[in-house]
């Protein structure tokens, strides 16, 4: 009969699978004469059985008391058979179920019992550690394939499988003085939908361990009835609701993680369990502890390198889009006009003698000029309609808007600096008869722009995508041939010659 210390030192080496649960049943099936050994784990408030082992007798059952005594960590001999916690350092989430017990199970046997638990939950916890570590390197590898909106839902995904007891959440991320909801599991989408939360209700009323705490990024632990009445207004819509949203009546137990990126709670994860009042123990405060700090160390790597690709796509002078972002976000804009049937024009305009502008009064001036073209374009397109302002992976949040590069979502107008003095503006849903009617009033918005007392006029072209045109190539063309037409006409009707 091989010793504990024998079968623990195994057990360290013994590799994935099931050559670990294969060396346990041994030991105990020989050391204490035993017919058959369970293994079970606390899932969802129960105790459920684990493959690799045996089946669990026809009559055994097991109710919330068995439970509480796995989560003490004790050793209990009853009628049938052994309750066995196998707990470390941690609070036991494993347990055996030993049958029948010994004829003869003495006081040292409960001993050498107690010291098997006890290793084996140390070596539970080790593997656990290593399987966590690497659903962590995973994760970062996962995040930085995709874009900022998906990587909100893979966080959320991993801090679910990561975090001791976690059935399901959501996370927030910051934009001013609210939360807005940018992922959650199995919550009902119509009530999460633009969702926010007030910043300070949050850190105040929710969360509630205090300034300090909240700084610090101390994960809060709180269940049930305390819960409930700490569920506080939200905000949809720009408005605000005094009451709890319905899905706080289901929770039983919650873990609230604040998310720090420099000195500032810039996202709060909430991981809850909709089953089990007692599901999170101190193992999964600290692996929340870890999963916020390595999730901020990501978020803010991600973050650099999509400032370093939003710089890439933005004109420094104006501050709009560049002619790379355009290339980029063309043919996602050509195949929703296809998928929804929908058109798409586009104004393609100039600065009407930009050049006289630059040899009167010299570059700074023609560069005062071009950013207050980009200013009145900003202002003209907040006073246009969006034809579907959904983009494809969900509702566009503010919050999206505030932390992703991306300037602009699909099924809005937007405008970029094309180079030069020329600037493009996409209208999705817009008839060519539309295009000509907001190229009139761009128009009159520029009526009162100027530089040196001189008026910036604009010669604007337009056009519509046509069905066989796959590429935008000939949009673009019949623009600039519209907008050259009108920039000739311009200086005919000002008796000018082209310069």
């Amino acid at each position: 009969m091989g010793t504990l210390q024998s079968l623990l030192r195994e057990l360290g080496q013994a590799g994935a699978g099931t050559q670990g649960s294969d060396l346990v049943a041994d030991w105990l099936l020989r050391t204490y004469g035993l017919e058959g050994v369970t293994a079970l784990h606390i899932h969802q408030g129960q105790l459920q059985p684990l493959p690799y082992f045996d089946p669990l007798p026809a009559k055994v059952t097991f109710t919330r008391e068995d439970l509480r005594v796995v989560r003490a960590g004790q050793v209990d001999v009853r009628p049938g058979g052994i309750l066995v916690a196998l707990s470390g350092r941690y609070r036991a989430r494993y347990c055996l179920w030993l049958h029948p017990v010994p004829a003869r199970f003495t006081a040292a046997d409960m001993e050498l019992l107690q010291l098997f638990a006890h290793g084996v939950g140390l070596e539970i916890e080790w593997r656990i550690v290593q399987q966590h570590l690497g659903l962590l390197r995973r994760l970062q590898h996962d995040l930085l394939r995709g874009s900022l909106d998906q990587a909100y839902d893979v966080l959320l995904r991993y801090a679910v499988a990561i975090i001791p007891g976690a059935e399901t959440g959501s996370m927030a991320v910051r934009d001013g003085k609210l939360f807005h909801v940018v992922a959650y599991g199995s919550y009902d989408e119509q009530e999460l939908r633009d969702v926010a939360f007030d910043v300070a209700d949050n850190r105040d009323v929710w969360y509630g361990l205090g300034e300090a705490a909240w700084l610090a990024g101390v994960p809060r632990v709180r269940r049930g009835p305390d819960l409930i009445a700490r569920g506080g207004g939200f905000v949809r819509g720009g408005e605000y609701h005094t009451e709890a949203l319905a899905s706080v009546q289901s929770l039983q137990a919650n873990i609230a993680v604040p998310i720090l990126y420099a000195g500032e709670v810039m996202a709060f994860l909430n991981i809850d369990s909709l089953t089990d009042p007692d599901a999170f123990g101190d193992d999964s405060v600290a692996l929340a502890t870890s999963f916020a700090e390595q999730t901020a160390l990501i978020l803010h790597e991600f973050r650099l390198r999509h400032d370093v690709d939003a710089a890439a796509r933005t004109d420094e002078l104006t501050a709009l889009p560049n002619r790379r972002a355009l290339t980029r976000a063309l043919p996602a804009m050509i195949h929703r006009a296809r998928e929804g049937g929908a058109p798409l024009s586009v104004m393609l305009l100039d600065v009407h003698n930009f050049k006289a502008i630059n040899d009167l009064y010299g570059h700074a001036t023609g560069d005062l000029a071009l950013r207050r073209v980009a200013d009145a374009l900003r202002a003209f397109l907040l006073r246009l309609p969006a034809a579907d302002a959904t983009p494809a992976g969900g509702p566009p949040s503010t919050a999206f808007r505030v932390l992703s590069p991306q300037p602009f979502v699909p099924g809005e107008p937007a405008a970029f600096r094309n180079g030069g003095d020329e600037f493009i503006v996409t209208l999705p849903g817009a008839t060519p008869a539309d295009a000509a009617r907001h190229a009139a009033e761009l128009r009159d918005v520029m009526l009162g722009v100027n530089v040196e007392g001189r008026p910036i006029v604009l010669d604007i072209g337009v056009a519509a995508l046509q069905p066989d045109d796959e590429t935008g190539d000939t949009l673009f063309r019949t623009a600039d041939e519209a907008m050259y037409r009108d920039k000739q006409a311009r200086y005919m009707a000002s008796s000018g010659s082209p310069g």
